[in-house]
């Protein structure tokens, strides 16, 4: 038969959260029309509780509310007044519906949403191309709404259990919809360490524009093997930009790109880049009739609006080898278009009005 599950429900007005947040500040200037603050409520929720003052002591499967967190664990001793809880034994935190951090122990402020858990894993709200951030940590520092201090720990976009690549380090700052630094940071792939790093900024933020290294994507064919990208985009201005890319293919070799776009005015645009693959590099014996299917691919693509009607254009496909191009092409549209095309063009409609 279940228990009767204990429940305690704790108004906390936004005044107090206000003097919580912000102890420095006097309450005159923090609440200056205390008829408008509201109260939110923390419910305390478990199957033993006992109360001694202003302290909740709570056991067994213990869930606290408050606003759109909250916070499961074994054991929770929790002060109602300003908000610290020590929670202990299978901990999950929710502090909003995009996040999550589990851990073995940890101490935090229920109001401010901030605090430290001990041996945690988590993750994020999804990035800026639809990837969720998943770390592992032998401690992390809630330091506020959304930002994190991860100590000795793992950061992977990967969702397999043993994730295909990784980032780890003694310190990873998270600022969520924003950016990931990672300091003295060593890269693995596929548990092999590839690199180290001293400083990196991953820009994981859903609307801005930034500099940064790019989240690497990882995949699979049976002809180039295991395939990993790794990515560095750079803002030029407000109008223009430029990304680098390394692709490493576990079966042949390594490949690396550079692509820059740019927007003269509002109607005109240029979008122009170079792919290049050497080939063979990780076969360890060569098979009768293999080839180097290595080469290089340049593109440039753009329209650019002049003066009294004239527009010119350019559209410029090269490519070394069609045996390169049908390995290592992107898309349908490269494998099967000629091996070279350029064209430049200057029109004037006279006849428009």
């Amino acid at each position: 038969q279940q228990k009767n599950r204990k429940q305690a429900r704790q108004g906390v007005s936004e005044e107090t959260l206000d003097i919580i947040q912000n102890p420095n500040s006097t309450p005159s200037r923090l609440t200056p029309d205390l008829q408008n603050k509201q109260t939110v409520e923390a419910v305390v929720e478990s199957d033993e509780q006992r109360r001694e003052g202003d302290t909740f002591i709570a056991t067994g499967y213990v869930v606290i509310t408050y606003g759109t967190s909250k916070l499961q664990a074994d054991k929770v001793i929790f002060n109602s007044v300003n908000g610290d809880a020590e929670a202990e034994g299978n901990i999950i935190y929710d502090p909003d519906n995009q996040q999550r951090i589990t851990a073995q122990k940890a101490t935090l402020n229920i109001y401010t949403k901030k605090g430290t858990f001990y041996q945690a894993q988590g993750f994020t709200d999804q990035t800026a191309d639809g990837a969720t951030l998943n770390f592992v940590a032998e401690r992390v520092e809630k330091t506020g709404l959304d930002s994190y201090t991860l100590h000795g720990a793992s950061l992977t976009a990967c969702e397999q259990a043993n994730p295909a690549w990784k980032f780890e380090s003694n310190s990873i700052g998270l600022r969520v919809n924003h950016s990931a630094t990672v300091k003295g940071g060593l890269f693995r792939f596929k548990g092999v360490p590839l690199f180290y790093m001293p400083y990196v900024a991953l820009p994981i933020g859903k609307r801005e524009r930034q500099s940064g290294f790019l989240i690497p994507t990882t995949g699979s064919s049976t002809q180039k093997g295991r395939f990993f990208r790794s990515a560095y985009y750079q803002t030029l201005g407000r109008s223009a930009d430029a990304l680098f890319t390394t692709d490493v293919y576990s079966k042949r070799g390594v490949g690396f790109g550079t692509v820059f776009r740019a927007r003269p005015d509002e109607l005109s645009s240029i979008k122009l880049g170079t792919f290049t693959v050497v080939d063979r590099l990780f076969e360890q014996e060569k098979l009768p009739g293999q080839q180097n299917e290595g080469g290089t691919l340049f593109f440039a693509k753009g329209i650019q609006y002049l003066p009294n009607g004239f527009f010119a254009g350019v559209d410029v496909d090269f490519t070394t080898s069609l045996a390169f191009r049908r390995t290592f092409a992107n898309d349908a549209e490269q494998i099967f278009n000629p091996e070279k095309r350029s064209q430049l063009y200057i029109i004037n409609n006279f006849n428009s009005s």
